[in-house]
């Protein structure tokens, strides 16, 4: 399993043969498919894909529009369609392996860059997203900042005003004890992990 394609399309086919794909690199696949013969005349990404050909679990995915419209969860279990707020449980307490999507566009195919991550484990953990690429972190990583962020809304401080801050801002973070809440997140500023839990949140 190597790529975003073997995890969401999980099924097995009777008889497969070797070959190289274009998304997901060398693999099985029942056949491969033309790459013209599969992307729309208005395809703009070929500086991501590795070749011309793709396997049969890449065009299973490529023209299920569902992959390109929704924020997703693949497990070992299946796939979830999931608007962004639900994937926040998931990223606290994950199960491995795992691919997870988010988009803010719902146009795009924003998980061909970094088609062949995906999260084994807590110490390499990848979220794919339409708006800041494949984000390479930490299970501990996105589990403290997204604490933080929850703990810090939570108390009625608008998570926009993290990023931007002011004096009646920093007044309240005093005022509920949250420094160090606070601290954590201003080291993430500008940076996509940052972003992507701000999205979620």
């Amino acid at each position: 399993m190597r790529s975003v394609s073997s995890l969401v399309i999980s099924k097995t086919y009777e008889k497969e043969i070797e070959g190289v794909c274009a998304l997901c690199g060398p693999t099985l696949s029942p056949a491969f498919y033309p790459l013209e013969e599969v992307v729309s005349d208005n395809f703009v990404y070929y500086n991501k894909v590795r070749g011309n050909k793709l396997c049969q679990r890449c065009v299973e995915m490529w023209r299920d529009d569902r992959f390109r419209r929704s924020s997703f969860l693949a497990t070992s279990n299946g796939v979830m369609f999931i608007k962004p707020k639900e994937a926040v449980q998931f990223l606290l307490s994950p199960t491995y392996p795992f691919v997870i999507y988010l988009t803010k566009t719902y146009k795009k195919q924003g998980w061909l860059e970094g088609f062949r991550n995906i999260s084994v484990s807590s110490n390499i953990f990848y979220i794919h997203t339409d708006f800041v690429g494949c984000v390479q972190t930490t299970w501990e990583e996105v589990k403290s900042l997204l604490t933080a962020v929850e703990k810090v809304i939570s108390n009625k401080i608008p998570k926009t005003r993290l990023v931007s801050m002011d004096v009646n801002t920093y007044k309240k973070i005093l005022e509920f004890g949250l420094e160090e809440e606070y601290k954590l997140i201003r080291e993430y500023t500008n940076t996509p992990v940052l972003e992507v839990v701000m999205y979620v949140t």
